[in-house]
């Protein structure tokens, strides 16, 4: 029995240093993985650029809005503009949020437009728009692809 105090005691002061060790490098870590994700929104690689918006919204870096905003807004993607969007959504700050509602009013792309509206309406409250049903929008696009020009 005394043993295995003394092993346990000994377990204890060996890893007492460790864990509290593992708390300042995962506050180091998280600066260090807000600015590479940040940096990678730069990448001339697409899947970078909206992997990396992805993770900031997933992980709710507020560092991120303003990179985030500029996607939504200057991105000739329209996948790379839906990740940003989705991600401001999920980060939940006002201008983020802000610019998303704008993004229905002002982008595009139907296709933006429908999804951060969708996108607003699920990550905020109260409820700021009248969502049509998928199949009321899937019939409308396909009357839309039917019409001559």
């Amino acid at each position: 029995m005394k043993k295995a105090i003394v092993l346990l005691a000994a377990a204890v002061m060996f890893l007492t240093p460790a864990l509290a060790a593992d708390n300042v490098v995962a506050k180091i870590d998280r600066e260090k993985v807000a600015k590479n994700l940040i940096a990678n929104l730069a990448s001339e690689n697409k899947g970078v650029r909206e992997s990396s918006a992805f993770m900031l919204g997933e992980l709710r870096f507020e560092e991120g809005i303003i990179p985030l905003m500029a996607i939504l807004h200057d991105d000739p993607n329209e996948s790379s503009r839906i990740v940003a969007a989705l991600s401001l959504s999920k980060i939940g700050a006002a201008r983020g949020t802000f610019a998303v509602k704008q993004a229905v009013r002002f982008d595009e792309s139907q296709r933006v437009r429908l999804v951060c509206a969708w996108f607003a309406n699920q990550y905020s409250d109260p409820k700021p728009f009248e969502i049509i049903p998928f199949e009321e929008a899937q019939e409308m696009q396909i009357a839309a692809q039917e019409l001559p020009e």
